[in-house]
């Protein structure tokens, strides 16, 4: 793409805006030789490839004896399998893994879907997809074979690379996807599938591939899948310029050195991992822990945050809250400096009580799947608790109103990001095969997100909440009609509607009101809420399954007939105020 982003010209001025007491907290990092390019007289560079210019670079740092630390890759889990590697043994590890791709003819023309639990594989498939050029696309294990299906056929995905578990859900709908030609399994040796390719059998005879694909910043590099109020999900297309970004705005939100030890929380499926979990250590040339667990246990991951040297946590605030349910006196983390957390709003109360029983501050982040950083606390600036931040200085996100007008300090309205005269770093370039709803959030020279916030009189950013039915739970955000949808397979559902109730753990909870056909009127209320639970869980991922249901007579419409989740939603949150 032959955009000039001018206003990166002007980064100095933006800092000095900032008021720095020290420049520490944003340089001492290290430069790498990636953001070297991003200065204030040069645009983003041509060619930018995340494997042969952050992972490479520290390994070659490490080889010279200018890079001392813990291990770039640190794995662990339940049975205490103990893996570590240096970022020499990394690339070593990911060459290999990139032989075993292109032996099985897979190339820069094609696209990954890549379902893996969190086991040293996901890592290694994902830097041998940067490093052929491949686009892949995450997903998380808890996807269905209906939601399989949809991501292979909507992408038109050539290979998916799956555990076990996902790989009988694919063999139910493998039929029906005419663009799959390449199945490849992680599991262990002695659980070699027909028609499937075994990786790790391949991996361990496959000699490293040494060149890595000369990619472009406006090269196709990974698709997520973000949930949509009126339909299925939309697949969000991101370039290599993403990657890019991502190093670049680790510089404002993390407060992370090369000798540190960062743990991600975040799911494989979710964009989360590919910022926390790959992108902000490696960028920096630190080590990157990764507990393999099959469910959350505030105790468990207690323990850990314990045991090990790490020195930067990252978790949703959901998870924080739990944390705050166990008795944290038990606990000591000598070597933990900083958290941050992102995916739902962390409130002011949760800040406060983790910073006095801790001593540590938690740092949030707002972004989007379509998106890079939008907005963080910046460690540069005085912290507001109950605020999702600043900008980067490189971004100007604007509240505007249904003129796309922007409107005063305090006064609510849409968080949007202006797009010209400058196209922003690392935001999305489309919907993937949807251009109607690409054109959609593209309006007036703005993206807009969807979020609706305001400002103080400092530039702090409030957020307040989604202007449409996106349901955002425990740091996950739920799509209405994806929901409805398996509910409404059951025979008992003659319609329903889906929404947010709000759940002082949770943040929201999926809610179905739902009107029972005849024949199910008279049956056990309580055994039938627990059929339908059930019933959604084995349709659709199981974390998307309504928690409440509440059986209706009717449900609120326009004159047209349509489904009015609205007001749903405010009976919801006026029941929970009483």
């Amino acid at each position: 793409m032959a955009y000039v982003f001018n206003s990166l010209k002007k980064v100095n001025t933006h800092l000095k805006s900032y008021n720095f007491t020290t420049t520490s907290k944003l340089f001492s990092c290290g430069i790498t030789n990636l953001e070297e390019q991003w200065n204030e007289n040069k645009e983003i560079p041509e060619y930018f490839n995340f494997f042969e210019d952050a992972v490479k670079y520290w390994a070659l740092k490490e080889k010279n004896l200018e890079r001392k630390g813990p291990p770039a890759f640190w794995y662990v889990d339940k049975n205490n399998n103990d893996i570590k590697w240096n970022f020499q043994e990394l690339v070593l590890q990911t060459e290999k893994a990139a032989n075993v791709l292109r032996s099985c003819g897979l190339n820069r023309s094609h696209k990954i879907i890549i379902i893996l639990p969190k086991i040293p594989e996901w890592w290694l498939i994902v830097l041998a997809c940067f490093q052929l050029g491949i686009v892949f696309s995450p997903g998380t294990t808890q996807l269905r074979s209906k939601d399989i299906l949809y991501r292979i056929n909507s992408i038109e995905a050539n290979c998916i690379v799956a555990d076990l578990e996902t790989s009988e859900r694919v063999a139910q709908i493998v039929k029906d996807c005419p663009s799959l030609t390449t199945k490849i399994l992680c599991t262990e040796k002695n659980k070699v599938k027909d028609g499937w390719i075994h990786f790790k059998t391949e991996h361990e005879s496959s000699p490293p591939l040494e060149e890595c694909v000369k990619t472009k910043t406006n090269d196709p590099m990974i698709i997520y899948f973000t949930s949509g109020t009126s339909g299925n999900q939309k697949a969000v297309q991101h370039t290599y310029e993403h990657a890019f970004s991502i190093c670049i705005c680790r510089r404002y939100f993390v407060d992370i050195q090369s000798n540190a030890l960062s743990w991600n929380l975040t799911d494989t499926g979710w964009g989360k991992t590919i910022w926390g979990s790959l992108g902000y250590p490696w960028s920096i040339g630190a080590g990157n822990f990764i507990y393999n667990s099959s469910r959350f246990d505030a105790k468990e991951l207690l323990n850990i945050l314990q045991r090990y040297p790490i020195t930067n946590f990252c978790a949703p605030p959901t998870a924080f809250k739990f944390f705050l349910k166990e008795n944290l006196e038990k606990y000591k983390f000598p070597h933990l400096k900083s958290c941050t957390s992102g995916g739902e709003s962390l409130t002011k109360d949760l800040f406060t009580t983790w910073k006095e029983k801790t001593g540590v501050m938690i740092y949030e982040g707002y972004a989007q799947s379509e998106t890079s950083l939008l907005c963080s606390d910046l460690h540069c600036k005085q912290k507001k608790p109950g605020s999702v931040g600043l900008p980067p200085p490189f971004l100007q996100l604007d509240i505007i109103n249904e003129k796309y007008e922007k409107v005063e300090p305090f006064q609510e309205g849409e968080i949007a990001v202006k797009v010209q005269p400058n196209y922003p770093i690392g935001l999305f370039k489309e919907y993937l095969n949807n251009p109607e709803k690409t054109k959609e959030v593209f309006k007036n020279g703005y993206y807009l997100t969807g979020d609706r916030g305001y400002k103080d009189n400092d530039g702090y950013l409030w957020f307040i909440g989604r202007n449409d039915d996106i349901i955002s739970s425990s740091g996950y955000r739920i799509g209405p009609f994806e929901v409805e949808s398996a509910l409404q397979e059951h025979p008992a559902v003659k319609e329903c509607a889906v929404v947010g109730s709000p759940d002082p753990l949770r943040g929201e909870v999926v809610k179905a009101f739902i009107i029972l056909t005849e024949e199910y009127n008279d049956v056990d209320k309580e055994e039938l809420i627990i059929q339908l639970q059930d019933h959604v869980k084995n349709i659709t991922s199981p974390y998307k399954y309504p928690r409440k249901i509440e059986f209706v007579e009717d449900l609120p419409r326009t004159i047209s007939g349509k489904v009015q989740r609205f007001k749903l939603r405010l009976k919801e949150t006026q029941k929970n105020k009483l």
